[in-house]
């Protein structure tokens, strides 16, 4: 109970903090990324994160329809990946939003760390950018027999990358590959040869 308390009144002061922000031109001043109470420069794809911003409240009211507008950057490349709408109550906006992936990411052989950033639309007014967190990928497996046994409990793996790198490992005692943290691409499972 503590911890949720904890993290209730972080986030709260996080959220109330926008209030202070200088606002921009536009009369919208973007907060952070954060995930669990607590600002994030990193995150995994499927993560949950919190987006947050601040109003002035005489050139937009409460009640005004607003879209946090989240971007990609990588490649030399941008793009929108989703508009999640929010309204403004009390001169804050807040979303909950699931880093998502692009297929751009993809494409070709090559491997990347994107880096996402947010907008704020409402009242016709465009925030600044927000700044930027990275997204990683992951790899997480287990292979099972035809009667559902998990199978290569304790035996050697190799992650190939059509770039050519290798990655090497054993899977858990479980039979379970999971691999954390990195970059974006396509990748190939094969079993290691055992001695």
């Amino acid at each position: 109970m503590k911890k949720i308390n904890a993290v209730f009144v972080f986030a709260f002061l996080l959220f109330w903090g926008c209030k202070s922000a200088r606002f921009d031109e536009s009369g919208i001043a973007v907060g952070e990324w954060t995930a669990g109470g607590e600002k994030v420069e990193k995150v995994l794809v499927g993560d949950s994160v919190s987006l947050f911003a601040s109003v002035d409240s005489e050139k937009i009211p409460d009640e005004t329809p607003a879209f946090f507008v989240v971007s990609w950057k990588a490649f030399g490349r941008s793009a929108i990946l989703e508009k999640i709408p929010a309204t403004v109550s009390e001169g804050k906006l807040f979303a909950e939003w699931k880093i998502t992936d692009s297929a751009a990411f993809y494409e070709g052989n090559e491997y990347v760390i994107p880096q996402y950033s947010f907008v704020v639309e409402a009242a016709g007014e465009t925030s600044e950018e927000s700044d930027s967190i990275f997204v990683y990928g992951f790899i997480k497996n287990r292979d099972k027999d035809l009667d559902g046994n998990p199978l290569g409990a304790n035996e050697p793996f190799t992650i190939y990358r059509t770039d050519g790198t290798e990655i090497h490992g054993l899977r858990d005692a479980d039979g379970w590959i999971d691999l954390k943290w990195l970059p974006i691409g396509k990748y190939s499972l094969k079993k290691a040869a055992t001695e």
